[in-house]
Parts: C-alpha cells; sequence; structure tokens
C-alpha cells in the first residue's frame, strides 16, 4: 500500500475517540451526578452524544471544503 498524507480511517476513528473521551471527561464534574450506580449512563450518554457531534461536525467541515474546492480550484485544477 502506498504512503498517503491523507488521514486514514484508522487514524480518523483513533482521533474521533480520543476527542470525544476527552471532551466527557468535564462531565463528571459538571453533572453532579445523583448516585454512583447510574454514573456510568450519564457518561455513556454524554461520550455517545459527543461521538456523534464530532462526526457530524467533520462531515459538515468536510463538505464545506469541498464545496470551496470546487469554487476556487486553485492551480492544480488541470492536473
Amino acid at each position: 500500500m502506498r504512503h498517503s498524507e491523507y488521514l486514514t480511517a484508522d487514524r480518523y476513528l483513533l482521533a474521533v475517540l480520543v476527542i470525544s473521551t476527552v471532551l466527557t471527561l468535564p462531565y463528571l464534574f459538571l453533572l453532579g451526578i445523583p448516585s454512583p450506580e447510574t454514573a456510568w449512563m450519564y457518561m455513556l450518554a454524554a461520550w455517545i452524544g459527543n461521538f456523534i457531534a464530532v462526526n457530524l461536525f467533520v462531515l459538515v467541515l468536510w463538505i464545506f471544503v469541498r464545496i470551496l474546492s470546487h469554487l476556487f480550484p486553485g492551480r492544480n485544477a488541470g492536473a
């Protein structure tokens, strides 16, 4: 397989997992979870929400960049 400078799927997934986990950590302090028995449910819900939000943000950013690249093709448009 040829080396590529693009972000591969496994690196993307790892980056999204790390970002989602880091964004979830403040919920430990902000939620004021009522009991330790239900804490894992709150954390899981927050982590899944952050995971979806990060993926949607990247998708919107990717679409925006694709639109801009079509509007302003640059020097290598014919290559």
